[in-house]
């Protein structure tokens, strides 16, 4: 399995540490968070930095499962390019576990989450175009994708809402959509692909 986007491991390290047998990759944007985990983290985990464009140093047909807990949720740029690069590295009939916002989680954000206050008050536009108020969250998704990005934000600077309609059309173009599982992943809803047997 592959953890793409694992940061400091924290999902990762439990595969790691009870899935005997299986072969665990991870990979993240960060060089720090990769040589945190080859540092921190049992050796027997396969640890590369992943870059920005979608290119995996991976051969086709490598995993049965991908993992991706809060990428998609940033990724403004590229996300059809992950999408299929996710899509090569799986074997036929395997999964990609990927957690993002949707417009469920739009409809059910509250001031008590952090992405509510940030998308708020540090957040200095977004594509399509939105006034931003606590008012906004009353109203349905404003468009099927929403961008939102911090003034000189880095990758982790974005928020992206996907509404389900796009996923099922778009992302339904290169996997099987499986699942949805709403709030599967705190607020976070997760799609469960699968790239065709």
């Amino acid at each position: 399995m592959l953890d793409f986007g694992c940061a400091s491991g924290r999902v990762l390290r439990h595969f790691a540490c009870q899935a005997d047998g299986l072969e665990v990759w991870g990979c993240d944007i960060s060089p720090s968070h990769v040589a945190w985990v080859r540092r921190h983290l049992p050796p027997s985990i396969k640890m590369f930095d992943n870059h920005a464009l979608p290119s995996l140093p991976l051969e086709d047909n490598s995993f049965d499962l991908v993992y991706a807990f809060s990428v998609f949720s940033h990724l403004d740029e590229h996300e059809l390019g992950w999408l299929l690069e996710l899509r090569r590295i799986l074997r036929p009939g395997g999964f990609a576990y990927l957690t993002t916002h949707t417009d469920h989680t739009w409809s059910i954000l509250k001031p008590e989450h952090g992405v509510y206050q940030g998308l708020l008050t540090r957040m200095e536009g977004s594509d399509p175009p939105i006034e931003r108020s606590p008012e906004m969250f009353k109203s349905p998704l404003p468009a099927e994708r929403v961008v939102f990005w911090a003034k000189g934000a880095t990758v982790y600077g974005r928020n992206v809402f996907h509404s389900t309609d796009y996923i099922r059309a778009t992302w339904g173009r290169f996997f099987e959509i499986s699942a949805i599982h709403r709030e599967g992943a705190y607020y976070q809803d997760v799609i469960l692909l699968r790239k065709p047997a």
